[in-house]
């Protein structure tokens, strides 16, 4: 979580204890490439991210969210969000 939130340009702080969010300063978030290893989670997370962005996000592995959220994608595009979704052969 901490490496997403700090790819997108969000400064993390993380210590012994957990995990301090200070945000991007009212900036865009960078645009983010990343591959979630079939977390759900994280390819939630990464989406979320890449709508605050002004640039081209790249998620890999989201075929993870037809089980929790098995309308991601349409859900997204009913929102007005352009979006490709690439299935492996």
């Amino acid at each position: 979580v901490a490496g997403l939130l700090a790819m997108a340009g969000v400064s993390v702080e993380q210590s012994a204890s957990g995990m301090t969010v200070k945000g991007s300063g009212g900036r865009p978030f960078s645009g983010i490439r990343t591959t979630t290893g079939g977390d759900s989670r994280l390819a939630i997370l990464a989406t979320l991210l890449a709508l605050g962005s002004r640039e081209k996000s790249v998620i890999d592995d989201v075929d993870c969210l037809a089980a929790d959220f098995p309308r991601w994608s349409g859900s997204l595009r009913a929102l007005g969000v352009q979006l490709e979704v690439k299935h492996d052969a």
